[in-house]
């Protein structure tokens, strides 16, 4: 579980700067998606789209970490 924690700090700093900053609003600020979209100056449904990438991103980067940690098994 632990290093699924780091994992996933890892790879949220990865991410491209767009993905990274509408993650971050949404999931650790906890902003709505129209909020985010104001501040950044962007459409709700492109920050939809950032966040759709991140999380894509994100869910990648913890399965490929699951393989390297059960391959061995």
């Amino acid at each position: 579980m632990k290093n699924d924690i780091v994992t996933l700090e890892r790879a949220v700093k990865m991410l491209p700067p767009r993905c990274m900053m509408v993650f971050k609003l949404i999931r650790e600020d906890g902003l709505k998606y129209e909020e985010a979209a104001q501040l950044l100056k962007m459409s709700p449904r492109e920050v939809q789209r950032q966040m759709n990438i991140a999380v894509k991103k994100l869910a990648q980067a913890l399965r490929n970490s699951w393989m390297i940690e059960n391959s061995s098994l």
